[in-house]
């Protein structure tokens, strides 16, 4: 498949929907390996058992003292406080964390989002006053740091890092991994309390230069997209901490983690039968104890439709403190209509002292007929950009030649009947080096106007470039399939769709109107490829028009491309004017066929300002704006 992946940074506005800004630089993931979140284990006053590990230092804020906290210049009650009063302006936080100590907890705030009184550009740090000898306490450097936390992620970022000198920090757990919080999906709050872990040996230990008899533990809060301006960019829902606490590893520990399923890096849970391909899995598996792991296995169980067992080459050995890629030798191919149930984990020689980390989330798929679907199936989250213009949409590869007819959009409950919608369908250039020119328009749906029936329901947008023969799929290829909506200029919430939260990075995308700007989005939107012949009704009405006009970039500078989609094949003229309606330059296309057409324009001699470019066939008018920087 020809994965174009632009590179992501940092921007983000205030949509119900989490986002970084697409910029045209390589992508590279973190280094640093993200830590599952893990049950936590059981305390007791006097813990014996060496296997399990013993805690041998804590903290439960009781003592303010014994963290230094730097709030970057600003004022109480912004930044880090200790205490056991709660300032997060979420009524949902608002009894602050059920720690297992109780009492005194730390929190993090920045503002109130109602008041768009946020700080902007500032990083709040909470760390040990004083290092921590693990070597003394602990008779290892072999360790591992827990603490309890409650809140929920934004835009924010939530991390803890060590030090060895007080100087350098080397990160060792975040919560980006997290499901994003937008208000109405309370799967994504945290725990109440939630124990989270992270093995810090190898950035503590004396193997690796460092100076374990001297550690120091810092929290970290602050946005991810640090070049943002918006004040919603800088919001924290809240970020509680407390009972910090220091344990020896256990001698065996294979934890699975950085987990991922798919098909050419991408996993649908809904597969047409057309579509049927392999499916590849793989996970991360990180020796989190004491004892070296023998014959370490990733192994994968489908039942369902048809059943299929599976597992990664045997005789991987894993030393303390680091971690292999466990990849499934056979990939699965389901074979046939019908649900698939897949659990999936890792197995060693060795008696694992904690095995409630050793398995992957359980997995549910289904092959259907038609249907081609990225979203988990039930909706855990919606997506408003408040009633202004946007396009959202995702990446999907096709495997074998095909068609679409037509796509299936979730529409959310608080979307407003009146409200007008398109589906698109876009190709993708190989050759682009910025995603305005990356997305190249096949094929759209006549605009839709939402009636009450259409509100939190799944509704079917026929495409109508070739009429009820839909639009040809070509095998080895990749496309965007979106939805998209002029909207009503912020008047109402518009057009509102649904999403689940398991989006896989730079996969969906988002065009924000008013920032004029694409942006990757954290969740999955409800937008599917429906490949049922029998789905598209299309009439000749709808046929003859003219539609689906797009111009990019805007703003411009030099030069402007015109798309736009012909029904059927006619005469076209395009007109570009001034706001004062003078015409500024005219475009005699001649007869155009059905089908997708570009006209590429000269601006380098227009003057700054706003112009309307009005694209005319026949009976149909369609204009767009366009800002000449």
């Amino acid at each position: 498949m020809k994965k174009i992946y632009l590179g992501a940074f940092v921007s983000i506005f205030s949509v119900g929907m989490s986002a970084a800004q697409v910029v045209e630089s390589p992508y590279a993931f973190d280094d640093t390996k993200i830590e599952n979140v893990a049950q936590y284990p059981a305390e007791t006053a006097t813990a014996t058992s060496k296997a399990l590990g013993v805690t041998f230092w804590t903290n439960d804020f009781s003592t303010a003292a014994d963290w230094t906290t730097d709030n970057d210049g600003q004022t109480a009650p912004f930044g880090w406080s200790i205490g056991t009063n709660v300032d997060s302006w979420w009524a949902a936080f608002s009894g602050g964390i059920n720690s297992t100590s109780g009492g005194e907890f730390a929190e993090a705030y920045n503002g109130d989002y109602n008041a768009s009184d946020q700080a902007i550009g500032v990083t709040y740090t909470m760390t040990t006053t004083n290092p921590i000898d693990v070597v003394t306490l602990g008779g290892t450097d072999q360790v591992t740091l827990s603490f309890e936390q409650f809140g929920a992620l934004f835009n924010d970022g939530q991390k803890v890092y060590v030090s060895t000198d007080g100087l350098a920090w080397r990160e060792v757990f975040t919560n980006d991994n997290r499901t994003t919080f937008v208000g109405n999906n309370p799967s994504a709050v945290y725990g109440n309390p939630e124990v989270a872990t992270a093995n810090i040996a190898s950035a503590i230990s004396a193997a690796n230069g460092y100076d374990p008899s001297q550690v120091w533990i810092r929290f970290e809060w602050t946005s991810r997209f640090p070049a943002e301006v918006s004040p919603g960019a800088w919001t924290t829902f809240g970020w509680f901490i407390d009972d910090v606490a220091l344990t020896t590893n256990p001698d065996n520990d294979i934890t699975a983690e950085s987990s991922v399923w798919g098909s050419i890096g991408l996993n649908y849970h809904q597969i047409p039968l057309s579509q049927q391909t392999a499916i590849e899995f793989t996970t991360n598996a990180r020796n989190n104890g004491l004892a070296t792991q023998t014959d370490v296995q990733l192994n994968v169980d489908v039942t369902g439709a048809t059943t299929f067992s599976g597992s990664s080459p045997a005789g991987v050995s894993i030393a303390a403190g680091d971690y292999d890629s466990l990849v499934l030798a056979t990939p699965f191919t389901p074979s046939g209509l019908g649900t698939y149930d897949v659990t999936w984990g890792i197995t060693q020689n060795e008696v694992d002292d904690v095995p409630t980390d050793n398995d992957n989330t359980d997995i549910t798929f289904d092959v259907t007929n038609f249907t081609y679907a990225r979203d988990r199936g039930a909706q855990e989250g919606t997506f408003s950009n408040q009633g202004d213009e946007f396009i959202l949409g995702s990446y999907y590869d096709i495997f074998a030649d095909d068609v679409i007819y037509s796509v299936d959009v979730q529409i959310s409950s608080n979307a407003v009947a009146g409200s007008e919608l398109t589906a698109r369908v876009y190709s993708l250039d190989p050759n682009a080096t910025t995603i305005d020119a990356l997305f190249i328009l096949e094929d759209q749906s006549a605009v839709h106007t939402l009636v009450a029936g259409d509100i939190g329901s799944n509704i079917n947008l026929d495409l109508i470039a070739n009429g009820i023969g839909g639009f040809a799929l070509t095998a080895g290829e990749t496309y965007f399939i979106a939805v998209a909506s002029d909207g009503d200029g912020g008047a109402s919430d518009g057009v509102t769709i649904g999403t689940t939260a398991d989006g896989i990075t730079q996969t969906c995308f988002l065009y924000d109107g008013p920032d004029d700007t694409w942006y990757f989005t954290l969740n999955t939107p409800m937008v599917r490829m429906n490949l049922d012949p029998a789905s598209n009704n299309v009439g000749l009405d709808e046929q003859s028009q003219l539609f689906g006009a797009e111009l990019f970039p805007n703003p411009a500078t030099d030069n402007v491309s015109v798309r736009y989609i012909m029904g059927v094949a006619s005469e076209v003229t395009i007109k570009v004017t001034d706001i004062t309606g003078k015409v500024v330059a005219e475009f005699e296309e001649g007869t155009q066929a059905a089908g997708t057409h570009e006209l590429n324009m000269n601006t380098s001699a227009f003057a700054e300002g706003v112009y309307y470019v009005t694209i005319a066939s026949g009976n149909s008018v369609l204009t767009k704006k366009v800002v000449k920087k």
